[in-house]
């Protein structure tokens, strides 16, 4: 591997946010009839990673400059809120990238992460059933 005992294997450790993090901006920004799909998952992905990222500083003792970073990138992610009540609704589609997402926590070969794999499982989709609940009623 080219990254073996640098800072960078260290750090990055593989984590899907260095990946889903920018791919779901731009879809979102670029691509505006995908908002409804999204919107979900983004909020989803930001609450995770910045409980994730809390946890990384307790236990691992990542620098407070990299925690901060960390946190203020995943809680970035929930400025889709603004755009909730327009796109707030379950679609099939989105439900389909649930049952991805699932499937890709549970089907992750490797794990880097210090929360459990049935307890971001179970935050993922308590977080999403959560936001349908809100948006019922705020209809």
């Amino acid at each position: 591997m080219f990254f073996n005992n640098t800072i960078f294997k260290r750090r990055f450790q593989f984590q899907l946010s260095y990946f889903l993090i920018p791919l779901a901006c731009v879809i979102y920004i670029y691509i505006p009839n995908t908002r409804k799909y999204l919107l979900y998952h983004i909020v989803c992905i930001g609450i995770i990673g910045t409980i994730d990222t809390y946890y990384n500083y307790i236990e691992n003792n990542i620098g407070i400059g990299t925690a901060v970073i960390s946190t203020l990138v995943h809680l970035s992610l929930l400025i889709v809120l603004i755009n909730f009540k327009k796109y707030g609704g379950i679609s099939i589609i989105s439900l389909f990238l649930l049952c991805i997402a699932n499937l890709t926590i549970l089907l992750l070969p490797y794990w880097p992460y210090p929360i459990k794999r049935e307890t971001l499982l179970i935050l993922y989709n308590l977080i999403y059933i959560s936001l349908y609940f809100a948006f019922t009623l705020l209809l």
